[in-house]
């Protein structure tokens, strides 16, 4: 009789932008999911080599602050390996970071109060590809880091933006950095820095963290990866 995910150990690859977290959200794993093995990638080729090998069933990003960059990590391993499940697991409980991730395609979202249940069951979830997102974290009001709704004509401001500006937006909401998009769209650094300054204004939000969370609630609800 053929194992089933729910009955077989996991093999975990943690990762981060940051290598010396990656080892202690190692041993945080190897604390709250005994049984599952569990490898610690500090380096992009190491982790490339664990999901090429066969070897990850899930590869979770560890974020110890709200840096974008680890958005960026997430967003990036998403788009290469876009079958390879994958999560995110913050210090501490972000509502923000969480929207974002499964914005991104992540298939679940953990922090470090979760418990040895909870981090079983997203584990096992996003191996069998479905998603595992704490419902009480999800709702679109919620903000950890005092983001206010959206203005109530923020339609009508997107229709304002040029195309450029849009095609900003739309790779900020997918977690592009301001030198990836420089790149992908053949500007300079300094003028991606201006279009970003210029799509905050007239959309009325107060960071490039709006706009990437509103981008990429968009492109959800329009059906968009």
């Amino acid at each position: 009789m053929a194992t089933t995910t729910k009955q077989r150990n996991l093999h975990v690859v943690v990762t981060s932008e940051l290598p010396w977290y990656t080892s202690g959200a190692k041993r945080f794993f190897e604390a709250v999911a005994p049984g599952h093995q569990i490898r610690a990638a500090s380096e992009p080729d190491e982790l490339g080599r664990q999901i090429q090998d066969g070897w990850a069933d899930v590869v979770v990003v560890a974020a110890p602050t709200t840096n974008p960059r680890h958005e960026r990590l997430l967003a990036r391993i998403r788009r290469r390996w876009p079958k390879t499940p994958l999560i995110l697991m913050t210090s501490e409980r972000h509502p923000d970071m969480a929207q974002r991730a499964q914005a991104i395609g992540a298939n679940g979202y953990l922090h470090s109060e979760s418990t040895p249940g909870e981090v079983d069951q997203a584990l096992r979830a996003a191996v069998e590809g479905e998603s595992h997102f704490p419902p009480d974290l999800m709702a679109p009001e919620l903000s950890d880091t005092g983001a206010r709704p959206f203005p109530p004509d923020i339609q009508q401001r997107l229709s304002r933006l040029t195309r450029r500006e849009r095609q900003v937006m739309e790779m900020l909401g997918r977690g592009h950095s301001n030198r990836e998009i420089a790149d992908a769209l053949g500007l300079r650094e300094g003028t991606v820095r201006i279009y970003v300054h210029r799509v905050i204004r007239q959309l009325g939000l107060r960071n490039r963290v709006d706009v990437a969370l509103c981008a990429s609630r968009l492109a959800s609800q329009s059906g968009q990866g």
